[in-house]
């Protein structure tokens, strides 16, 4: 029932001007394909049903493992106002080290994209993410040149940098994985630091952990330089 022919259908009639709708004389008479008899129908209903059912399965084992990260999350990490976790590796001891992000690295951006400067072809062109793209598919692009001599001259992210939401929903986490790719800049940001004292892996569990908010407990409602650079880990 549910296939592209049946949404096609759907977006088609229920478009008019004013709210869109569908009557129950419209639905009823909306086309379908039946096989005559209805043993081929039970058969491709059970088949469809079994992997509904599959589906449903695994989405409770994946809610299950959702929770015991989170569990773990909270435990391998100090409590607020403790120097060491609940749960700790048994080769490791003393307390954790308070820092800022500004302590450990500075925030950096793509050097900006001007409106013009973006072309809806992907034909010989990289894909250009906007906030509202983030962690998406991109819908604009940029010129391979551009890109090539933008990425040579100006700040880029490096293979593993964790790329973080400035705007919209603040901290949304994208891990860059070395993609022909470009970024909007201020609205998509990374901190640059070095991994010889803070392992991105490790950063990004850091990241997890914390409240986007501002120093009086306010929501951060655009994650400024000075933001990131105050957040303590």
């Amino acid at each position: 029932m549910f296939t592209e022919q049946y949404w096609r259908w759907v977006t088609f009639t229920s478009a008019r001007s004013g709210q869109p709708g569908i009557n129950g004389k419209e639905y009823s008479s909306m086309p379908i394909l039946i096989p005559p008899q209805t043993y081929e129908q039970k058969k491709i209903a059970a088949t469809l049903s079994s992997l509904d059912d599959l589906i449903a399965s695994e989405n409770k084992k994946l809610d299950a493992l959702q929770a015991h990260k989170k569990g773990l999350l909270q435990q391998l990490f100090p409590a607020k106002g403790e120097k060491v976790p609940r749960l700790r590796f048994g080769e490791f001891s003393g307390e954790w080290e308070q820092t800022t992000l500004g302590d450990i690295g500075k925030p950096l951006m793509c050097k900006r994209i001007f409106k013009e400067q973006t072309t809806l072809d992907s034909k010989n062109a990289i894909p250009f993410y906007k906030i509202g793209t983030f962690g998406k598919d991109a819908d604009a692009y940029i010129p391979i040149e551009l890109y090539r001599e933008y990425k040579r001259r100006f700040s880029y992210p490096n293979i593993g940098d964790i790329l973080i939401s400035a705007s919209g929903t603040i901290g949304r986490l994208v891990v860059y994985d070395g993609a022909d790719s470009y970024y909007q800049d201020s609205n998509i940001v990374w901190l640059g630091h070095d991994e010889r004292d803070v392992i991105n892996a490790f950063l990004y569990y850091c990241y997890s952990t914390l409240k986007w908010q501002t120093s009086d407990g306010g929501v951060i409602k655009r994650l400024y330089n000075s933001n990131l650079k105050e957040m303590v880990i």
